[in-house]
């Protein structure tokens, strides 16, 4: 590697030393040349009106104003560019740098620390709750992803995370909020890095990002970015590994002398053969109090062996964004998004422990493909005026998926074993009906689904009194038929279609105002109505089920933002907000058990209740001595009830508290090192029978760097190595947290 470095390194030297002399040489010859002078001014002319397209478009996050873990606008909050300070809403977002910082391979690393009010409710996968309301599946550039496994992490620019109703933007999602991620797009100027982690047992991530420039004339600009990456390693448990393989890239053609119309093109393959399913159990005792983690459910504890269990989850990913600018005020773009997941997996979970020692298991055979298409459009028209300026945009969406089921219609049980000595022996026996060995290999054939949603919307952001005043509104309708669902159900094959509950009639309403008495400071208040948030389709598992209704939502919010730079080395980003989110019929897992043995979901007609509010900080300060220190903090407190019982809402918390920081040497003895940490607290939560109770947890990171191309990064997550119920659905069935885990890392950016 050194013998490489230093040859890329000569190669480099040399190739600057010939571009200076060229350019040396040619400087007497192009004072000589008017013409080429004039050609110099017309290509800087070009060069200047190209800049000024960019910065015009609507749809294009500038990233100018970001500064260390602060950014300052969103596109997902209004459906084109909006700065944060300006939206009647909260919104966060978490940049590249605090990504990178935390060598972040999974969200709930980084969702922690970044805003108020969201946590996670999982360990496996990408589910989360944002202000006590649960959100199961996250959004890709705006449009929601289905998904059984934690995101990959390999392409990811930056992490959007907007509270409060997403039915103005034709997202079906819950009420507190969601969770976008946002790919990198390819690059102008050559960039890139390529990184490895290494850990304990045998972990090992390599991820590669390169963008560029492959082609340039006067009618055509075509950009690039390729990234690849994976991960492999063991768990303290010998079932649970990591397994990963990931390729991906985007193209952008950018058209016309002025660049006016672009397309960009984006497409990737995922190999996820990693295992990780609940492997924990609780301790009778604590059935109506504190979850409470089995003396044997160590790390190390498992429920079964390696080879009966399995996972395979291939992921395919192809989105195309088209934008042109139609007139001097008008843009358009038009957005469509595929992505096709099977979840293929032999999963082997607790349920039940009769006497405490003896642990109840069941094998769910699970095989599952999804399919989905998004296509959305949206035209803004802006307006400025020496008074007024105006942003009107209007659009569409329109979503289909497809959806089939392989699997046997549910679980078979094993056989049980006693927990503090497993004899998985018994795993091989065939009784007298063959269960053991058939439910290990046999899939039935498939029930089916497929469902489609559409809808249309207009909203218009009205700035007035020198930018003092933003009024804002929005109307979004579900098109005639636009919630449609045809199922195709095993064993009798019988075709069922279903109608959205309140096709037709589906009408949210949105209005906001906020008022800047400076230009770094504003005040907002935001309400929604939502009369069918989206609709709910199926039955309930109650002994008599009840088919889903649509559900209902309304959420109103007020709160304070400041963006200001009080000195050269002072700046600040802080919002703080009060909200309260009301919505029906919810979907609630009980934690008991129907007279067929399949856990009972049911639906609230009451519904939710959350209010309360949160703080949220991001500071900058930079030292004379030559170092600069970067903080976030925030604050939540909240009251979620369902209104039908007076209970706290199930995986919702009462309170948490956060704050990360670090230490960045800019020049003398000690420059490019970064010393940083963050701390993190939430309080309880209940989970079916159980008050779970999460305890204070700890962060460190560190990195050098060398150059401007060599860095080398250090993480240990939950320092003080904590072992905690995360969460648990039945005594036999429950996730604890990760244990201490150390990384140290090497990048190379060019």
């Amino acid at each position: 590697m050194k013998n490489t470095t230093r040859r890329i390194d000569a190669v480099t030297r040399r190739t600057i030393v010939a571009c200076a002399a060229f350019f040396v040489a040619s400087v007497p010859a192009l004072a000589q040349t008017s013409t080429a002078s004039e050609k110099a001014k017309a290509e800087e002319k070009k060069a200047q009106e190209e800049a000024e397209v960019k910065v015009m478009s609507p749809f294009v996050v500038t990233t100018a104003k970001d500064e260390g873990y602060m950014s300052a606008q969103t596109l997902v909050g209004a459906r084109f560019a909006k700065n944060v300070i300006d939206l009647a809403a909260s919104v966060s977002i978490i940049n590249r740098e605090l990504l990178a910082d935390l060598n972040t391979y999974e969200l709930q690393q980084v969702t922690k620390y970044a805003t108020a009010g969201v946590h996670q409710n999982s360990t496996i996968d990408n589910d989360f709750s944002v202000r006590g309301f649960r959100t199961g599946q996250h959004m890709r550039n705006g449009l929601q992803v289905f998904s059984h496994i934690r995101n990959h992490m390999y392409d990811v620019e930056r992490v959007e995370i907007i509270k409060g109703p997403l039915a103005m933007f034709g997202l079906s999602g819950s009420s507190g909020g969601g969770v976008n991620i946002v790919t990198r797009r390819p690059t102008e100027k050559p960039a890139g890095e390529i990184s490895a982690t290494f850990s304990d047992r045998n972990y090992m991530r390599l991820v590669a990002n390169a963008s560029g420039r492959l082609y340039k004339s006067d009618d055509l600009d075509v950009l690039y970015r390729a990234t690849l990456g994976g991960e492999k390693g063991n768990y303290a448990a010998a079932i649970h590994n990591d397994d990963r393989r990931f390729v991906g890239g985007a193209l952008t053609l950018n058209f016309g002398k002025l660049k006016n119309l672009s397309l960009t093109v984006e497409a990737s393959h995922l190999w996820d053969d990693g295992y990780y399913y609940w492997n924990d159990f609780l301790d009778a005792s604590s059935t109506g109090s504190v979850a409470k983690l089995h003396q044997y459910s160590t790390p190390s504890w498992t429920m079964a062996r390696a080879k009966d269990a399995f996972a395979r989850n291939p992921q395919d990913y192809v989105a195309a964004e088209m934008r042109a600018k139609l007139t001097e005020n008008g843009d358009l773009r038009l957005y469509y998004q595929n992505s096709y997941q099977r979840f293929f997996r032999r999963l082997i979970g607790g349920f039940t422990m009769p006497d405490n020692n003896s642990l109840v298991r069941r094998v769910i055979p699970y095989d599952q493909t999804y399919e989905s298409h998004g296509l959305q459009l949206d035209y803004v028209h802006r307006f400025k005026h020496d008074k007024f300026s105006n942003d009107f945009g209007a659009g569409g969406v329109y979503g289909r998926t497809f959806t089939k089921n392989y699997d046997q219609l549910g679980y078979h049980v094993l056989p049980p074993i006693d927990v503090r000595n497993p004899d998985f022996s018994v795993d091989d026996r065939t009784d007298e009906t063959g269960i053991y060995t058939s439910l290990l290999n046999v899939f039935v054939p498939y029930t089916s689904n497929f469902a489609e949603g559409k809808n249309v919307y207009i909203q218009d952001n009205l700035t007035v009194w020198k930018d003092r005043v933003i009024l804002m509104g929005g109307l979004r309708w579900t098109l005639p038929r636009g919630m449609r669902s045809i199922d195709n159900i095993f064993p009798t094959n019988t075709v069922k279609e279903t109608l959205g509950s309140g096709s037709g009639k589906r009408t949210p309403t949105r209005y906001g105002i906020a008022i800047k008495p400076l230009p770094s400071v504003s005040v907002y208040y935001s309400s929604t109505a939502h009369n069918a948030q989206f609709g709910q389709k199926g039955f309930t598992t109650e002994d008599i089920p009840q088919p889903y209704r649509p559900q209902e939502a309304t959420f109103e919010e007020f709160g304070a933002k400041i963006d200001h730079v009080f000195s050269k080395s002072i700046r600040l980003n802080a919002s703080v907000a009060y909200f309260k989110n009301a919505t029906t019929n919810i979907i609630t897992q009980t934690g008991q058990l129907n007279s067929k043995g399949q856990l009972i979901v049911k639906q609230d007609a009451a519904g939710d209740v959350t209010k309360g509010w949160e703080l949220s900080c991001t500071a900058q300060i930079k030292f004379n001595h030559g170092g600069h220190a970067d903080v976030i903090a925030n604050y939540y407190n909240a009251d979620s009830r369902l209104a039908a019982s007076g209970l706290t809402t199930i995986d919702a918390i009462s309170d948490a508290y956060s704050i990360l920081g670090r230490y960045t040497r800019t020049s003398g003895l000690l420059k490019g090192v970064m010393l940083g940490g963050g701390m993190y607290h939430q309080g309880p939560k209940r989970q079916a029978n159980w008050k779970i109770v999460t305890p204070t947890t700890y962060d460190l990171f560190a990195r050098y760097t060398l150059n401007k191309h060599w860095g080398f990064q250090f993480n240990m997550d939950n320092v003080t190595n904590e072992r905690y119920v995360v969460s648990a659905i039945l005594l036999g069935l429950a996730q604890a947290s990760q244990p201490r885990r150390t990384r140290i890392g090497a990048t190379y950016s060019w």
